[in-house]
C-alpha cells in the first residue's frame, strides 16, 4: 500500500497526490496497471495517473539538457494537457453536442457583428466617396476650362478677337427653339482650336463620346451640349479680354432647359452639371465658369459681381419666364445659352 502522509508543511503537500489519487493509484497497482478493471471515479483517476506516468516513457525532446530540457519538458505537458482537455466531437454527434450549438452561436454573432461594422461604415463613407467623386469631376471640368481659354485665345488671334461665331442670328429668330449659339461654341472644336474632350464635362451624364462629334456639325441634342456660351446672336458682342471681365462660357445653363419646357425659372440655380445630389452630398453646388480675362473659377451662384449670368439685365427678378428673343443689354451683360 502506498504511505499517505499527514505533514502540514504546504510545499510538502503539494508535491504529493491527493488521497482519492493514492487509492486509484493502489488500485491500479493491484490490478496490474489495468484501468478497465477499476469502476466509477477510481477509474476515471486511474487513466489519467496511466497518462500522466507514460510521459516518462516518451522522448519528448532530443538533444537538450540543463535550463533548457526543463523548459522544453514543461512545454511539452503544457501541451499534452492542452491536448487532453480539448474534446474530440465525431461528425454524426457534432450536431448534438451542446459545444458545438455554443461554438457556432458565437461564430454567427461574430459574423452578425462584422456585418453590422460594415454596414455602419458604408453608411459613413457612401456620402463621403460620392462628394470625392463629384469633387474630382468638378476639378477635371474646371481643368477644361483652362484649355478652353487657351483655344479661345488662339481664335480670338486668328480672328480679330472675337469670339467663336459661326452663326450671327436663329433662323427663327426664337433662340430658345435652336441650338445654333450651342453651334458657335462647337465650331472652336471643328475648326481644330480645341477638342471635343475639352468642350466636354465629366459631370454631363448625358454627354456624348467625343470621338464620335467630329462628323457631326453640332450637338446632336440639347443634353448632349456641355455648356453654355455667351449669346453672340446680336451685333452687341462681346470681345476676348476686354474689360470690364465678364463669363463668357459656363456649365450648362439650368434656365434654357426650364424656358424650353414652359416653366417658370429660378434665376438663381445651379447648373445641371454640378447640381445638388438627392442626399445633399455636393459639399457646393455650382457651376464652373469661364471669364473673358482667359481665368476659370468656381461659382457658387449664378452672381457674378452685379450680373447674372444666366439672364440679361432686363430679367434679374427672381422668378421670370423666357420667350426666345431676349438678348443682352450691353457688349459686357452676360447671358449664357445653348
Amino acid at each position: 500500500m502506498t504511505e499517505r502522509s499527514t505533514s502540514q508543511d504546504a510545499d510538502a503537500a503539494d508535491a504529493r497526490l491527493c488521497d482519492a489519487d493514492c487509492e486509484a493509484l493502489d488500485a491500479l497497482v493491484e490490478c496490474g496497471w489495468d484501468a478497465a478493471q477499476l469502476s466509477g471515479e477510481q477509474r476515471l483517476r486511474a487513466e489519467r495517473l496511466v497518462e500522466t506516468l507514460a510521459l516518462m516513457e516518451r522522448d519528448l525532446v532530443e538533444g537538450a539538457d540543463g535550463p533548457g530540457l526543463l523548459a522544453a519538458t514543461m512545454l511539452s505537458i503544457d501541451q499534452f494537457e492542452r491536448s487532453r482537455r480539448r474534446p474530440v466531437i465525431a461528425a454524426d454527434d457534432a450536431m448534438t453536442d451542446p459545444s458545438w450549438w455554443a461554438l457556432a452561436a458565437s461564430n454567427w454573432r461574430n459574423v452578425l457583428t462584422a456585418a453590422a461594422a460594415l454596414l455602419v461604415l458604408a453608411s459613413v463613407m457612401a456620402p463621403i466617396l460620392t462628394n470625392m467623386r463629384r469633387t474630382a469631376m468638378q476639378q477635371t471640368c474646371l481643368g477644361g476650362l483652362g484649355q478652353v481659354a487657351q483655344a479661345m485665345s488662339s481664335y480670338a488671334g486668328a480672328y480679330d478677337n472675337s469670339l467663336p461665331v459661326r452663326y450671327e442670328a436663329p433662323p427663327t429668330g426664337n433662340w430658345l427653339d435652336t441650338r445654333i449659339n450651342a453651334a458657335n461654341l462647337f465650331h472652336l472644336a471643328k475648326a481644330g482650336f480645341s477638342s471635343f474632350d475639352q468642350l466636354t464635362c465629366p459631370g454631363n451624364a448625358f454627354a456624348e463620346d467625343p470621338a464620335s462629334l467630329a462628323a457631326l456639325d453640332n450637338w446632336p441634342s440639347s443634353r448632349a451640349t456641355s455648356f453654355s456660351f455667351q449669346n453672340v446672336l446680336t451685333k452687341l458682342r462681346p470681345r476676348w479680354e476686354t474689360a470690364p471681365t465678364m463669363v463668357v462660357l459656363a456649365d450648362k445653363n439650368p434656365v434654357v432647359e426650364a424656358a424650353r419646357k414652359g416653366k417658370e425659372i429660378d434665376v438663381d440655380a445651379s447648373a445641371a452639371c454640378h447640381r445638388r445630389g438627392r442626399a445633399g452630398v455636393l459639399s457646393q453646388h455650382g457651376q464652373n465658369a469661364l471669364l473673358s480675362d482667359g481665368s476659370a473659377l468656381w461659382l457658387t451662384s449664378a452672381q457674378f459681381g452685379n450680373d447674372n449670368i444666366w439672364v440679361p439685365d432686363s430679367c434679374q427678378s427672381q422668378r421670370t419666364t423666357f420667350v426666345g428673343t431676349e438678348m443682352p443689354g450691353c457688349e459686357f451683360d452676360s447671358m449664357l445659352i445653348h
